[in-house]
């Protein structure tokens, strides 16, 4: 892998926080996808709050994983 050889294979905070960001987004994607399939109602029920909130949360750390994975890739 290209990143193993550009920071030979050290596993730091800045690996470790994109890693937890994309774990984080895919559960709140897993979350919201089958919490939708199996209510299609949800966003008119009283937990329509909740399940924007993952939405949100999702939304927030696609960000984060993708801004660190920028600066990883055009750090040089």
């Amino acid at each position: 892998l290209e990143w193993k050889k550009k920071y030979n294979g050290a596993m730091t905070n800045i690996f470790k926080l994109k890693i937890l960001a994309a774990a984080i987004t895919s559960a709140s994607c897993t979350i919201s996808l089958v919490w939708f399939l199996l209510d299609p109602k949800v966003l008119s029920s009283p937990q329509a709050l909740i399940f924007i909130l993952i939405n949100i949360i999702m939304l927030i750390c696609a960000g984060i994983a993708g801004y660190i994975g920028g600066k990883l890739v055009f750090k040089d």
